[in-house]
């Protein structure tokens, strides 16, 4: 589905520059939030975590709407060891929410899920952060606890 998408963005384009077919198909009223906000609120949950804050300014929403958004989402191919991996899937949900929805709200976060380095993503909402396993069938954001630890997220 999603897929079909962006091929279609690739192969004809319907506007006059790549600038407008890469706009977010969704246009919503973003809530606007500094990037001292966010990092404030991923510190709050996180703890002592690398963070790399990459904007100035972030959209974010609620959590029942970002809810929504992510039963949207189909990685662009299945599990290949060492090739696309939980480290690809984690970008290409950071990158599908920020080219469907304008959501840069969304962090490709490195952990662990256990005691194994693990990929994911972490969401900062209004109403907290969450985290998304973006191979897991579930499509569920989830508290950031155990057995998932953030070790650091770049936004």
């Amino acid at each position: 589905m999603i897929w079909n998408w962006l091929k279609s963005l690739v192969a004809k384009p319907k506007t006059s520059s790549l600038y407008e077919a890469l706009k977010p198909v969704k246009v919503v009223n973003y809530i606007p939030r500094s990037a001292e906000w966010i990092k404030a609120k991923i510190k709050m949950c996180c703890g002592d975590t690398e963070i790399h804050i990459l904007d100035r300014y972030y959209h974010v929403q609620p959590k029942a709407v970002v809810e929504e958004w992510v039963k949207e989402f189909e990685p662009v191919r299945k599990y290949t060891e060492h090739i696309f991996d939980c480290d690809d899937f984690a970008f290409w949900f950071k990158a599908f929410m920020a080219l469907k929805y304008g959501l840069n709200s969304v962090g490709y976060t490195e952990g662990y899920w256990y005691e194994t380095l693990h990929a994911f993503n972490l969401i900062v909402c209004l109403d907290g952060v969450y985290l998304f396993e973006p191979q897991h069938p579930a499509k569920k954001l989830f508290p950031p606890e155990y057995p998932y630890t953030v070790r650091k997220v770049i936004i």
